[in-house]
């Protein structure tokens, strides 16, 4: 039953769950709907993950105020969490247009902006808000994260270097710094960041990958199957690093290793990624 519910569009889940909330309120004795009450009921709902009930209670609360940023800034989080990404920068940006001074939802819309896959704006918003919160680790993540995404590798190294400068225990700051200078072809350093990663979080698989895939650059073919080994037994679904261990054992003669792979790799059509 619950699958059907779900099955059904989103636009419907909301004027189903705005019924159902319709007919709870018809049974208490004169409850008034106020922005008060409606953003109150909308942040609970939030707090408990019922993005449905909350986006209803934030819409109520818009149109009973429309002048209410708390309840633009609101719906937009919570259409975001709906991957309702449109709607959740249209609510967001009318949040910004309102009050125009609030950083954190600046972070929220450049989250948003990069989902809805408008990625100039996320970065530049993203830019903006460091500048405003210059001690924020999840705004230089963040901005780092679309920076690379968008090939800007130098500027991406930056930020992530920001993001360990704030804090040196996160992994993904060395992580993205080993991406980023892989990217630019230097992987003897990448390889310095993702054995950091590694050491803050062992069972960081992507550090240990990546890492594998900047030694099989360099030539280096027993210490990649080394790690990307490590990134096998950390990882659940590794069907495309079991692909790339058996290729880096045919290149290492190690023949029987790779014989033990060798169903796997039949498993996707004989697709193997060779690095050698």
């Amino acid at each position: 039953m619950l699958k059907r519910v779900w099955a059904i569009p989103l636009v419907l889940r909301v004027g189903l769950a705005g019924l159902f909330l319709t007919a709870t309120l018809h049974g208490q004795e004169a409850q008034v709907i106020s922005p008060t009450n409606s953003l109150q009921n909308a942040w609970d709902a939030f707090a408990s993950n019922r993005y449905v009930e909350a986006d209803f209670y934030f819409h109520a609360a818009v149109m009973a105020e429309p002048g209410n940023a708390e309840a633009y800034a609101g719906r937009g989080r919570s259409q975001y969490n709906l991957k309702d990404y449109p709607g959740a920068i249209k609510s967001l940006e009318r949040a910004l247009a309102l009050q125009p001074g609030h950083a954190n939802w600046m972070l929220f819309l450049g989250e948003s902006y990069w989902m809805g896959g408008e990625n100039s704006k996320a970065a530049n918003l993203l830019q903006k808000y460091v500048s405003l919160r210059t001690n924020s680790v999840e705004g230089y993540k963040w901005l780092s994260h679309v920076l690379f995404k968008t090939a800007q590798y130098d500027a991406a190294a930056s930020a992530a270097r920001r993001v360990i400068g704030l804090d040196p225990t996160n992994n993904f700051g060395y992580r993205q710094l080993g991406l980023c200078l892989a990217r630019l072809n230097r992987h003897e350093d990448a390889i310095v960041a993702f054995r950091q990663a590694t050491v803050i979080d062992p069972k960081d698989w992507e550090a240990y990958l990546e890492c594998g895939l900047s030694m099989a650059e360099l030539g280096r073919l027993d210490e990649a199957t080394t790690s990307i080994e490590k990134a096998c037994e950390n990882k659940k679904r590794n069907l495309a690093e079991r692909c790339l261990l058996f290729g880096l054992y045919l290149g290492t003669f190690q023949v029987g290793k790779a014989w033990q792979l060798f169903p796997w790799v039949f498993a996707v059509g004989g697709g193997v990624f060779m690095l050698v």
